[in-house]
């Protein structure tokens, strides 16, 4: 065994994160390093949909509680899909007319941008067999917003919502019925 080899064990306690181990440690920073990209994601989309420190605040509320809560909404799935997701979500409950198209546009002038992150969301983790060959359920940003992020959050989102002092229906709309401004606040 080499000196080094004893210090990085994983399952050590670190000197110097009172009494964490290494693993933790490791582990504490990543996500550290990935909420500081998801916060900086979420600032540079919200300023350009031109949405007050507040949405920015609730939208980074959002995303902590499904990182903290529904962490098999990252599973396979790019953190932007989340994050634009989550912006949607807030907006809606929080009464802010912002449109998925809105988002997407903006999303579009990010330097990060790849139209997969819209286009192509994992639905379901499941394979599928199609034509004789396996393979998993994608669909678009909508409908992965509607099946699988909606369901995941919305206590959550409701919750963000009426302590906004804004009464939120209960019920789910589907966005593709584009019903804007009457119904489920969750729905596109």
């Amino acid at each position: 065994m080499t000196v080094d080899s004893l210090y990085w064990c994983p399952q050590r306690p670190n000197p110097q994160a009172g009494g964490e181990t290494c693993a933790e440690t490791c582990i504490n920073v990543f996500f550290q390093k990935v909420l500081k990209l998801a916060a900086v994601r979420i600032r540079n989309l919200c300023e350009r949909l031109q949405q007050s420190q507040q949405v920015v605040e609730r939208v980074n509320r959002a995303l902590h509680h499904a990182l903290n809560h529904e962490t098999g909404l990252f599973f396979n799935r790019h953190i932007d899909q989340i994050i634009l997701c989550c912006v949607y979500g807030i907006c809606k409950v929080s009464k802010v007319n912002v449109t998925f198209r809105d988002i997407i546009y903006h999303y579009r002038k990010q330097p990060q941008c790849k139209p997969y992150v819209f286009r192509n969301v994992l639905l379901d983790g499941s394979v599928v067999w199609r034509s004789g060959k396996a393979g998993q359920e994608t669909g678009d940003i909508i409908r992965f917003y509607n099946e699988v992020f909606v369901p995941s959050t919305k206590s959550f989102l409701l919750q963000v919502g009426s302590s906004a002092g804004v009464a939120v229906p209960s019920s789910v709309g589907v966005p593709y019925e584009r019903n804007q401004g009457e119904g489920d606040p969750l729905s596109w």
